[in-house]
């Protein structure tokens, strides 16, 4: 099973913004299926420390406090390769290849974008 947020805009520099919100909407749905472990692919320290930083924060707000993030290499943890596989396959298909998506699509819980996201 997979759950899919994505976020579609103009090419930026600056991603931080819409990890976050995208995130976020990932939380609020694990919270929602009574999961509360996540881990998340390591990036730098003091990205990974940012990532706690604003769990904690949404937390503050009402996120329920169980839920709770950790970071790995990828190379330590396999499945984490799931994610950059499921990224590839919509990628293909905004470039006009939907097969690889159409194989996964059984496969998929959630597939949103977030809210800011651009329509195609």
């Amino acid at each position: 099973m997979s759950i899919v947020y994505s976020h579609l805009d103009v090419r930026r520099k600056k991603t931080e913004r819409y990890r976050r919100k995208t995130l976020e909407s990932v939380y609020h749905s694990l919270v929602d299926m009574e999961v509360f472990d996540l881990t998340l692919e390591c990036r730098t320290n003091a990205q990974d420390r940012y990532d706690v930083q604003h769990i904690v924060g949404l937390q503050g707000q009402g996120l329920d406090k169980r839920l709770r993030i950790s970071h790995l290499r990828g190379g330590d943890e396999p499945l984490l390769w799931i994610a950059d596989a499921v990224l590839g396959s919509l990628n293909a298909e905004y470039q006009g290849e939907d097969s690889y998506i159409a194989a996964l699509r059984s496969t998929l819980l959630i597939e949103e974008r977030t809210p800011e996201s651009l329509d195609l």
